[in-house]
C-alpha cells in the first residue's frame, strides 16, 4: 500500500494535517531507509513486527523522558525504521498543527508532557495493529471533535485494546504516567505471543502473570489506602470534637460576658441614684439616718462593682487560657495534616517502587523464556 497526501486546513488559527490515507499498492519497493509512515503505507504490520517496532519506540521515548526531554509532536513520519528497530528523527514542531496523533490536551492549549507522548504512541500503535487511524475524520472540525470526545474503536484483541486504552485516555491523569508501564505491557504481550507460537497450552500465561502482578499491586495499594482512610477518619473525628469544644467554650464566655454587662449596668444605675440622693440631701437637708442608709447602699454597690470587676478579670483569664488551648490544638492539627501528606507521598513512592519491581520480574521472565526457546531450538537442530 502507499499513502496519498491529504490536505492541510486551518480553522480558527489551528492547522489540521490529515496524514496520507492508505491505498492499495501494486508492488513495494525496498528502501534502505524509510519512515514508519512509508512502512504503514504498505498495510498493517504483523503482530511480531508491531511488537518489535513498538518496543523499540517505547525504549527510545523512555530514554528521552529520563533525560528530561519531551518529543511533543510524534507521528509516523517522524520515526525512521532501522534494522534494529526504529529511530526518532528530530522534532519538527509546527504551531497549531493537528494530526490524528495529537493529544487532546494540546487542542485545549496546554503544553505537551510525557503523557502527551504516550497518547501519540498509543495512536501510532493502534495504526500498526489495525491498519487505520484510531480517530478518523473528513474535516478539521470533526478531527478535533473526535480527538476530544470519541473513543478509539477496538482492535478485536482484548490485550491490545487494554494497552491502548491506557494510552489513549482523553484525560491525561487517566493515562499511564510513564513509559515504563507501556514497556512492561509490551513485554507481557511479547511473552504471550511466544507462548502462543510455541504451544497452544501456554495461551493463559499472559493472563496468569498479569493477574498475579495485579493482585500483588492491588493488595499493597489497598492496604495503604485503608490505612490512609482510617487516619483521615480519625483526623476528622478529632477536628469535629475540637470544634464542638470550642463552640461550647465560646457560648459559656458569651453568657458570662452578658451577665457581667448587666451587672455593670445595674451598678451604674446605683451610682446615678447616689448622685441624685446626694443632691436631694443638699437641697432638703435629709436626716443622718437617710445619709447612713445611702452610705450603706453605696458600700453595697461598691462591693458589687468590685465583684463584677473580679468576675470580668476571671473571664478574661479563662478566655486567654482557652485561646492558648485552641492554638495548641490547631498546631497539633497542622502536624497531623503534615503527617498525612507525608504518608500520601510515601504511598506514591511505594507504587513507583512496585512498578519497578514488576518491570524487573517481567524482564527476568522474558529473558528466561528466550533462553528456554533457544535451547529447545538447539536440541531440535
Amino acid at each position: 500500500m502507499s499513502y496519498m497526501t491529504g490536505p492541510h486546513v486551518s480553522i480558527a488559527g489551528v492547522t489540521a494535517e490529515f496524514p496520507p490515507c492508505p491505498i492499495e499498492a501494486t508492488a513495494s519497493a525496498t528502501v534502505a531507509k524509510r519512515t514508519l509512515a512509508e512502512r504503514l503505507a504498505q498495510g498493517r504490520l504483523l503482530v511480531v513486527e508491531a511488537l518489535r517496532l513498538s518496543t523499540s519506540l517505547a525504549n527510545g521515548l523512555r530514554r528521552m523522558h529520563d533525560e528530561g526531554r519531551i518529543y511533543g509532536c510524534l507521528t509516523p513520519s517522524s520515526i525512521e525504521v532501522t534494522p534494529s528497530g526504529v529511530a526518532l528523527l528530530p522534532p519538527r514542531t509546527t504551531p497549531g498543527l493537528v494530526t490524528p496523533y495529537t493529544a487532546p490536551e494540546l487542542l485545549r492549549g496546554r503544553a505537551p508532557d510525557i503523557r502527551s507522548d504516550i497518547f501519540s504512541f498509543g495512536a501510532i500503535l493502534y495504526e500498526m495493529i489495525s491498519g487505520r487511524w484510531p480517530f478518523e475524520a473528513d474535516t478539521p472540525e470533526s478531527l478535533s471533535a473526535a480527538l476530544l470526545s470519541s473513543p478509539a474503536p477496538g482492535t478485536g484483541n482484548p490485550a491490545w485494546d487494554g494497552l491502548m486504552a491506557n494510552c489513549l485516555a482523553k484525560d491525561p491523569a487517566a493515562r499511564w504516567q510513564r513509559m515504563q508501564k507501556v514497556q512492561t505491557e509490551l513485554r507481557l504481550l511479547t511473552i504471550s505471543t511466544r507462548c502462543t507460537e510455541d504451544s497452544p497450552r501456554r495461551e493463559n500465561v499472559e493472563a496468569l502473570i498479569r493477574t498475579a502482578v495485579q493482585q500483588a499491586v492491588e493488595s499493597r495499594i489497598a492496604t495503604r489506602l485503608d490505612s490512609q482512610a482510617r487516619s483521615i477518619a480519625e483526623l476528622q473525628q478529632a477536628l469535629t470534637a475540637s470544634m464542638d469544644t470550642m463552640q461550647s467554650h465560646l457560648r459559656t464566655v458569651d453568657g458570662k460576658l452578658a451577665t457581667a454587662l448587666e451587672t455593670t449596668a445595674t451598678s451604674e444605675e446605683a451610682t446615678e441614684l447616689h448622685l441624685r440622693l446626694s443632691h436631694v440631701e443638699q437641697r432638703v437637708g435629709a436626716s443622718n439616718e437617710q445619709i447612713a442608709q445611702t452610705t450603706l447602699i453605696l458600700e453595697s454597690e461598691t462591693r458589687r462593682i468590685t465583684c463584677v470587676e473580679q468576675e470580668i478579670k476571671t473571664i478574661r483569664r479563662r478566655a486567654d487560657e482557652f485561646s492558648e488551648s485552641i492554638a495548641v490544638q490547631l498546631h497539633a492539627l497542622d502536624q497531623t495534616v503534615g503527617s498525612q501528606a507525608q504518608a500520601l507521598e510515601e504511598t506514591r513512592t511505594a507504587v513507583a517502587q512496585t512498578d519497578d519491581l514488576v518491570e524487573r520480574v517481567v524482564e527476568a521472565l522474558d529473558s528466561l523464556q528466550s533462553i528456554v526457546l533457544e535451547r529447545s531450538e538447539d536440541k531440535s537442530s
